[in-house]
């Protein structure tokens, strides 16, 4: 994100029939990625795909969120 520039990155949960899911393997791998980014200044912001492969609609992403630690900005 630095080398590119851009101070905010859009992650969308993942589409892949491999990829490995749970509400909770989500919810600390955002959380371990905004540990980063903050101590970067960076920004980042997570996009639920209703056609994911294990993130469906807007109640599996709140869940999401609620389970990393969004305490740090404003949802």
């Amino acid at each position: 994100m630095q080398e590119l520039g851009t101070g905010l990155m859009l992650i969308c949960s993942s589409v892949h029939p491999k990829a490995l899911g749970g509400i909770d393997r989500a919810a600390d791998d955002l959380n371990a990625l905004g540990d980063v980014a903050i101590e970067r200044g960076l920004l980042v912001g997570y996009e639920a795909l209703a056609w994911g492969t294990h993130v469906i609609d807007h109640r599996d992403a709140w869940e999401i969120l609620r389970g990393a630690r969004t305490t740090r900005a404003s949802v």
